[in-house]
Formats: structure tokens, sequence, C-alpha cells
């Protein structure tokens, strides 16, 4: 059985904010990821 909790609103709007910093940070993460096999080859490229 789920465990019903009570929150206020303020509450509620906190931690949907915190998992939008939460979710783009994630974005900027998958970002400089995926970058990265260019910067390797360009690397590469250099030498």
């Amino acid at each position: 059985m789920a465990k019903q909790i009570n929150s206020t609103v303020e509450e509620k709007l906190r931690a949907l904010y915190d998992l939008q910093l939460i979710d783009s940070r994630v974005d900027q993460i998958k970002n400089v990821r995926g970058e990265l096999p260019l910067e390797v080859s360009d690397l590469e490229n250099e030498i």
C-alpha cells in the first residue's frame, strides 16, 4: 500500500525546481559527452 505524504504547494514547487536543476545538469553532461569524440579526433589530427 502506498504511503500518503501531505506536502505543501511550496514543498512541491521546491522539489520540482530541484528536479529541473538536476535535469539541466544531466543535459549539460550529455552535450559534453557527445562532443568528446569530435574533440579527440581534432587532437589526433593535430598530432
